[in-house]
């Protein structure tokens, strides 16, 4: 894992992923995720998932599925 800090909303989107072993498809906007994301530019949602895939966390289909990367 990179060094690079994670922010509290990519945090609590770890927990959620961490909650569904499935993992979540990106496009479908549910309650959870626009809680956390409500107040912040789509800029800044983008930068965030932009952050979370370098660092090896998760990982993301070519089906948009995101789930926490299996170690």
């Amino acid at each position: 894992m990179n060094s690079k800090e994670i922010n509290p909303r990519q945090y609590q989107v770890l927990e959620y992923l961490a909650s569904r072993p499935s993992g979540i498809k990106l496009y479908e906007r549910n309650l959870w995720y626009r809680s956390i994301y409500r107040n912040v530019s789509a800029a800044t949602e983008s930068r965030d998932w932009k952050n979370l895939l370098p660092q090896g966390l998760v990982e993301k289909t070519e089906h948009g599925v995101v789930s926490l990367k299996r170690m």
